[in-house]
């Protein structure tokens, strides 16, 4: 908005009138202003009362402050010259601090905040393990992070999870445990289960004990419950509940595939996901096939011989790609 219109907009001499001298009776004053111009009001107001308390602290030179302010407001034009009354001249002031303050104001919060939380991200292949202080655990996949305090306070746990992530959480009734992603959230007591952020799919939460809420509390405000061997996902089509059909949700975290006569396609699926390769089928003769097995911790190219040697065909490995081949 322009400053000009800004100031043109709104009565400041009697705002500033009606906050300099509490003791008169400025009733009429305040209800015209609230009626015509409710948020700059409401706003100056507040900053006009941060002003004043923070006058009480002796690290803040108020003086200098105002005198700042007042000389930055006077370079751009900001102040009618010849006015002689202080609170004409604080209330252009106090428009500018307004802004000045909550600017500063929120660097304080968020410099506060940084001091009391750890954020650990992992960019390895392997799992990475976090304990957290209420004796939960986390176990992050590659690409993944998550934001918490250094201590939970009395009346809730709340993390920040970006990427993907399997929580086991220590119970709490009194303390309900939250996961925040993007806005969306997962709520609760003391279970088990997995959170997948991902371009493709959305926000997808399996639960593979006890119950949790699954809440899009940034947009629609719906939510669901789900419970063990139940799946919510959250994308364009909304928040939705379905089925888990995956047994293999978890092979990311612990390196396990099982396979019961699955079509090749989606064991390439769960393999991809799970060891973050790049696997590509090269021929629709290959993409019918399916397979019968379990994998328990193989190294990629371990669990790659023994596909080609089940099915009789070749892996080709050129830089970061495998392609499946017929021999």
């Amino acid at each position: 908005m322009n400053a000009d219109k800004l100031h043109t907009d709104f009565d400041f001499d009697r705002m500033a009138a009606k906050l300099h001298d509490n003791d008169i009776d400025n009733s009429k004053i305040e209800t015209e202003l609230e009626q015509n111009n409710k948020v700059e009001f409401e706003q100056c107001e507040k900053t006009w009362n941060i002003l004043e308390e923070m006058k009480k602290i002796d690290e803040f030179n108020t003086d200098n402050a105002w005198s700042d302010l007042y000389n930055r407001l006077d370079k751009e034009n900001l102040i009618t010259k010849g006015e002689t009354k202080v609170f004409k001249i604080r209330h252009a002031i106090m428009v500018a601090a307004s802004v000045v303050l909550l600017l500063s104001l929120g660097f304080v919060l968020n410099n506060n905040f940084l001091k009391h939380t750890h954020t650990i991200e992992n960019f390895a292949e392997q799992v990475k393990t976090i304990d957290l202080p209420d004796g939960s655990v986390v176990y992050l996949n590659k690409n993944a992070s998550i934001t918490y305090p250094k201590k939970f306070n009395n009346t809730g746990r709340l993390v920040t999870l970006k990427g993907e992530g399997f929580f086991e959480i220590k119970r709490d009734v009194s303390k309900p445990f939250v996961v925040n992603v993007n806005g969306a959230e997962v709520k609760v007591l003391g279970t088990s289960f997995n959170v997948k952020e991902s371009n493709s799919i959305g926000l997808e939460v399996t639960v593979k004990t006890g119950k949790v809420q699954f809440c899009d509390c940034a947009e629609s405000g719906e939510n669901i419950i789900l419970t063990k061997g139940e799946k919510g996902i959250l994308n364009t089509n909304g928040l939705n509940k379905i089925g888990n059909d995956n047994i293999n949700f978890l092979s990311w975290k612990n390196k396990k595939l099982v396979f019961k006569t699955t079509p090749l396609p989606i064991v390439i699926r769960d393999i991809n996901a799970s060891y973050h390769s790049d696997i590509k089928i090269q021929s629709s003769e290959i993409n019918a096939m399916s397979i019968t097995t379990t994998f328990d911790s193989l190294s990629l190219n371990e669990l790659l011989e023994s596909i080609a040697l089940t099915l009789n065909i070749s892996v080709v490995h050129e830089e970061n790609i495998y392609t499946l081949v017929m021999p």
